[in-house]
């Protein structure tokens, strides 16, 4: 999929270029798996090799993001709404028991405590971006904070790419070499995070 996006927006340097750099950067928020970043880092090899403009690619993956993580929050409002609702009761995983009161207090406490910061940083932790506005959503954290905060996240981590894609300019292979590379190790990191977190969790229930 990802060789036939790139195929295309090779041969398109108009609005529909820059409408598939868009739709990609909602869909990683959608889809978590898609690769929403590799296709921004071709947008940036284009500006290096074929002349795409700086600010219309930028612009088009910085509002498909905001438009990705608020679609994600407002998945996460529905949830966290029916959970109210449900006076507490298990919802949104059947008989799983997913969704308690206990835990639903225990996450709200921690994303009051440290949300600004884990969405200002969750564009450089790729695989979990939608994760973190679905739970910003749970918790009622409000939309204009959290994308006031998305938003430095967003510039931040697209000019660092675009920057980078530039930089390394025609050396496509080097520049997705590096990116698979961070994606990697960043994707490691986070595992342990998580581990570590369910973890302390565990522990201090018991």
């Amino acid at each position: 999929m990802t060789d036939k996006l790139i195929a295309f927006l090779l041969s398109n340097e108009n609005v529909l270029g820059y409408s598939v750099l868009l739709a990609s950067s909602v869909i990683e928020y959608v889809f978590p798996p898609f690769p929403g970043d590799t296709v921004t880092l071709f947008g940036a090899f284009l500006i290096a090799t074929r002349g795409w403009n700086f600010t219309a690619v930028l612009a088009s993956v910085t509002l498909g993001s905001i438009t990705g993580s608020c679609i994600d929050y407002y998945l996460g409002r529905k949830i966290g709404g029916a959970f109210v609702k449900d006076n507490g009761k298990t919802i949104a995983a059947g008989s799983y028991g997913v969704l308690t009161v206990e835990r639903y207090n225990y996450v709200k406490e921690k994303f009051d405590k440290y949300g600004a910061l884990i969405i200002v940083m969750n564009r450089f932790m790729p695989g979990v971006r939608a994760f973190f506005f679905i739970v910003a959503g749970i918790t009622g954290m409000s939309i204009w904070s959290v994308q006031a905060y998305n938003l430095i996240s967003v510039i931040l981590w697209n000019v660092l790419i675009i920057w980078a894609g530039m930089l390394i300019g025609n050396n496509w292979e080097r520049l997705l070499s590096l990116s698979q590379a961070y994606s990697t190790i960043l994707g490691i990191l986070v595992v342990i995070f998580i581990v570590v977190f369910v973890v302390k969790y565990f522990r201090k229930k018991n």
